[in-house]
């Protein structure tokens, strides 16, 4: 699958069925995008013509993201009813309809409770173990809930405290220890800016909005 009229096909009932979900690219998010992108990610497969994978999505915009990027999927989706494959294809009867019923069924209840801090935790312990900590730290800080937010960011900064971290991520959280030690205020507006750019960069900032979950 390789073209956005594929997507759109593919996606039509699902769509129609919630009009909450729009495409983007190879993306079939949730309005409204406030914190998280919530949604699915189609992965084209290079073996058979129209064949794709499906992974659920939900990424959190404050954790900064790279300029063209897509956010890192989730787990892949095995097709339903008994077929032995890990990956769909356009051309099965009822595709798009077995799609909807896979996403709003099985995999909506899922993504939506990444919606706590708890949520976002058990997902990535799932989704993406290596990721938890630091993720959890920035929606921690989102919650309000700074101090589990810098006890989770110290975690990362300080040297063999959660095992091996790449320098990028200790840096990021060092900047936010930073900035949760200034308070709500000041993280809420260093949130703000880390979003807007990941949106920006995840294009989709046209749907993206801000609403502060602590003051």
């Amino acid at each position: 699958m390789t073209i956005a009229a594929d997507i759109k096909r593919v996606t039509a009932e699902l769509r129609e069925r919630d009009p909450r979900w729009f495409v983007a690219k190879r993306l079939i998010l949730m309005r409204p995008i406030t914190h998280w992108m919530h949604g699915v990610y189609l992965r084209s497969s290079g073996w058979t013509k129209g064949n794709f994978y499906l992974h659920p999505v939900a990424t959190m915009l404050a954790y900064p993201a790279r300029k063209r990027s897509l956010p890192k999927e989730g787990w892949n989706v095995s097709v339903p009813d008994g077929q032995d494959t890990s990956s769909w294809n356009l051309a099965w009867p009822k595709c798009g309809e077995v799609l909807a019923d896979v996403v709003l069924n099985k995999l909506l209840p899922e993504i939506e409770a990444t919606k706590t801090p708890e949520g976002m935790s058990s997902y990535l312990k799932r989704a993406s173990p290596f990721t938890t900590a630091r993720f959890g730290a920035f929606s921690y800080a989102l919650a309000g809930r700074r101090a589990e937010a810098l006890e989770l960011a110290r975690g990362i900064v300080v040297p063999g405290t959660l095992g091996w971290v790449d320098e990028k991520s200790r840096q990021r959280c060092e900047r936010l220890t930073r900035v949760l030690e200034r308070g709500q205020e000041a993280t809420n507006g260093a949130l703000r800016r880390l979003e807007r750019i990941s949106a920006r960069n995840y294009g989709v900032e046209k749907w993206w909005r801000w609403e502060p979950l602590a003051d």
